[in-house]
Order: structure tokens, then C-alpha cells, then sequence
């Protein structure tokens, strides 16, 4: 659930970039490969196991999760008692692809495209990781002690030495991010962003490490975020991975939807504690800042369909914006510096101000509306000017939506 956040922070900043020019890719590295998928594959055979009369009991650091016995019900529709006789890899290979699938379902409900899916795994089978630690040899950055391979991080302002592979030969994970990180500039990319879960704070010092070490020109920019609390009827849930109790971003999209998820997530600043609250969530008032700015741009579009039934608003062009008071020219200034936010946003990759910009935004105009009438058939060329803002209005909350990658109703 908590990690949904760092893929709508990285999808946002993706729409931003390509909308700005640049040539953007969007890729998903799938943790395929480790000591925790092999926890997977053992904890989904004792549940198929389980499912098949043995007496065979989970281990407390297992995980616990229903949805294991879920697939191992399936898993044995398919293949029947013969399950017993697979190896060790059956078991983790069919969970793990299970998992992906899923994984690619939710996201795409949550309305996440990735243009790449890339997996650890490839990695570890195509050599790329001895590769990458000889490049790492070759520069002088690698040193053997104790029969392990040492990477000598202290020389790019790690706190210490890490080791790369163990003495029992086990590469630690610092080896398959070295390869991704060559495999990355092979294909081309001259800038590179990873969005990582705060967890992974201390680890960012080591990655740039790893980059200078490989002498990649390439800049590393990391983005960290905070997970996310869930709150319901005012209380956090309490939700604990490996024992089963858990809320999935499934959940949450099933529950609220696409749109309120992704703006919900946006809403706060990256490295920010984030409450997600379930009740506010499901409203559909003014105070679920979704319904709030989605309302301004249906509002707009109202008042331009009406507009065109009128004969004399028919056609409007930009010479009509001369007609306007202060309130309008503040609208128009908060207008025109959404390009300078979203060029501030490509720098700084802080996706939230976008949302903040749009809630101000919509603010504004509500507020005008209240206390002004767009159209006004005894007063032409005033209604001229303040439908040609209106139509601005209406083609910058789009714009917005857009990038946000929310759905624009017609109705609401």
C-alpha cells in the first residue's frame, strides 16, 4: 500500500518531463532475485503443503498472508498432488509470476503505465553483475579481505567500506544495483532518477558511491519518500506485511478509485508523513480536494457549453481579455505560472506542488464565480472577456488533470 506512493511520484514526474520535451522512460525494477524471494517460494510450498494434509508449520519469520493460501488452492487445481515432487524454484517461480501479474494489474488500475519492467533476476543470469564489479576492479574501487570482495566506498564519502560479494561467494545487493546502474547507461540514459521508500535513506550515500566508482557521468538524482498510515473512522491501521495484515494499494483504488488515490498520494510533500484518510477519501464534497478541483473544471466547462448557445459569444478571441478588473488579472497570473512551476518541478522533482497549484487554482475561481457572473447578455463584451478566462481556466485545470493523470468528468 505505502509503496504506491513512490509510483505515483515517479509517473507524475514522468508526464511532467515528456510534456516539457524531455525523452522520458518509466521503468519498474522487480526484486525478483534475494534472500526475501526465496523466503516467498518457501513460505508458498508449506502453504500448498498445508492445503494437501501435511502437518507442516510456517515459520515465524515466513510470510503469513492469506493470499499465499489463496494461490496455493489454486496452484494445486493446476497441477494436483504432483505439486510435492516440485523443486524448490517451482514454488518460487510461480509465486513470483503470480505476484508480478498482480502487481501489474494494480498499477494499472491505479493508472500507471511502465514503458520497462525490468528484472534483478536477468541480471544474475547474464552475467552483467560480474561485469560491472571488474569494471569496478579495473578502476582500482575493489579489494579482497577476510575471502570477500570489498567496494571501497570510503573514497566517494561513504561512512565505510561495503561489501560486494561474501565469502561464501553471495553477492550482497550492492552488486545487482552496480550492474543496473552500467546497464543503465548502456542503454543510453543520461540522467537517471530512482524513487525509493525512506527505509532506503541511507542507502543513497552508496549508490553515488557506486556511480562515481564507475566512473558514470551520468548524474543520480534519488527521490525518497515516506510511506504511507491509513486511517479509518479516525484511527490509524495497523497493518503488519508478513503476518497477513495487511491493506493493499488494490484495496485502497477498489475502495476510493483511480482518481482520489493518485491525488490523495500527491498531496503531500515526498519526504513527508503521509495519513491517508479513508473517510475524507470516500465524500463527495468540497472538502475531498479531488471533488474540489475536479468540480472547477466541470464548472468551466458548464459555463462554456451554456456560453455557446448564446449568438453573440459565439466567437472570442484573444483581443477579448481586455476587459478585465484585478480579480481577473489574478487569475490570469496564477494561469500563467504553472510553467514556471512545472519547470520548477522537473529540477526539484517535488510532484506535490503541482497538486497544491491546482487545489489554489480552483480555489480562486470558485470564489469568482461566487461573486461574479461569466455571462451576462446585457454586457457583451465584459461576458466576452470573462469567457475567454474561463476557456484558459478550463484548458489549464485539463492540463492538470492530465499531467496528475486524473480523469476530467464532464458531469458531476
Amino acid at each position: 500500500f505505502g509503496h504506491g506512493r513512490g509510483g505515483i511520484i515517479g509517473d507524475v514526474l514522468g508526464n511532467i518531463l515528456k510534456f516539457l520535451g524531455q525523452k522520458t522512460t518509466k521503468e519498474y525494477y522487480i526484486n525478483d532475485a534475494g534472500a526475501q524471494i526465496q523466503k516467498l517460494g518457501i513460505s508458498f510450498k508449506i502453504r500448498c503443503q498445508q492445503q494437501l494434509g501435511l502437518a507442516v508449520e510456517l515459520p515465524e519469520d515466513a510470510y503469513h498472508g492469506d493470499y499465499l493460501i489463496v494461490l496455493a488452492k489454486k496452484c494445486i487445481e493446476e497441477y494436483g498432488k504432483d505439486i510435492l515432487e516440485k523443486s524448490d524454484s517451482f514454488f518460487t517461480d510461480y509465486a513470483k509470476n503470480y505476484l508480478l501479474e498482480q502487481i501489474k494489474k494494480t498499477l494499472s488500475d491505479f493508472g500507471i503505465t511502465f514503458n520497462v519492467w525490468f528484472s534483478e533476476s536477468e541480471l544474475h543470469k547474464s552475467g552483467s553483475i560480474e561485469h560491472a564489479v571488474n569494471t569496478l576492479k579495473e578502476r582500482g574501487y575493489v579489494y579482497e579481505k577476510d575471502n570477500a570482495l570489498w567496494f571501497k566506498a570510503t573514497a566517494f564519502g561513504d561512512e565505510k567500506d561495503r561489501v560486494i560479494r561474501k565469502a561464501t561467494g553471495e553477492w550482497t545487493y550492492i552488486a545487482p544495483d552496480t550492474a543496473y546502474l552500467v546497464n543503465k547507461v548502456e542503454r543510453g540514459f543520461t540522467h537517471l532518477v530512482m524513487v525509493l521508500g525512506h527505509d532506503h535513506h541511507s542507502y543513497a550515500a552508496r549508490l553515488e558511491a557506486i556511480r562515481q566508482g564507475l566512473g558514470i557521468k551520468a548524474p543520480l538524482s534519488i527521490i525518497l519518500y515516506q510511506l504511507v498510515k491509513i486511517k479509518a473512522s479516525g484511527k490509524l491501521v495497523r497493518m503488519a506485511k508478513r503476518a497477513g495484515h495487511i491493506i493493499t494499494l488494490q484495496d485502497v483504488v477498489d475502495t476510493v478509485g483511480k482518481d482520489v488515490a493518485r491525488f490523495f498520494y500527491l498531496n503531500r510533500k515526498a519526504d513527508s508523513q503521509l495519513e491517508f484518510d479513508i473517510d475524507l477519501a470516500l465524500k463527495k464534497t468540497e472538502e475531498n480536494p479531488v471533488y474540489y478541483v475536479q468540480y472547477a473544471y466541470v464548472r468551466t466547462n458548464s459555463i462554456l457549453e451554456k456560453a455557446a448557445q448564446e449568438k453573440p459569444l459565439h466567437t472570442i478571441t484573444r483581443s477579448d481579455i481586455t476587459l478585465i478588473g484585478r480579480e481577473e488579472a489574478w487569475l490570469l497570473k496564477k494561469i500563467v505560472s504553472l510553467k514556471s512551476l512545472l519547470h520548477t518541478i522537473a529540477t526539484n522533482y517535488q510532484t506535490h506542488l503541482l497538486t497544491y497549484y491546482l487545489i489554489e487554482l480552483a480555489t480562486i475561481f470558485h470564489r469568482y464565480y461566487s461573486k461574479h457572473r461569466i455571462i451576462e447578455l446585457d454586457s457583451i463584451e465584459q461576458s466576452r472577456s470573462r469567457l475567454l478566462l474561463t476557456t484558459i481556466l478550463n484548458k489549464t485545470f485539463a492540463l492538470c488533470l492530465d499531467l496528475l493523470g486524473i480523469s476530467k468528468p464532464k458531469k458531476m
